[in-house]
């Protein structure tokens, strides 16, 4: 899994600096992504939560 994870993140890397057409994405997004990703991950979890509660409903099993 972590494995895949930081393929995943050199791709993503190497595409910002393909897009930007500047190598120092590279690097922005290698050192942000410690970052980034915790917290993406803990707002789609609120995200869930939220909606979870909104439209959720009593369930009786």
């Amino acid at each position: 899994m972590q494995i895949i994870a930081a393929i995943l993140l050199i791709a993503v890397a190497a595409y910002a600096a393909n897009v930007t057409r500047n190598i120092d994405a590279v690097g922005w997004v290698l050192l942000g992504a410690p970052f980034v990703i915790p917290v993406g991950m803990l707002v789609l979890w609120l995200t869930g939560k939220l909606f979870g509660a909104l439209f959720g409903g009593t369930r009786r099993d």
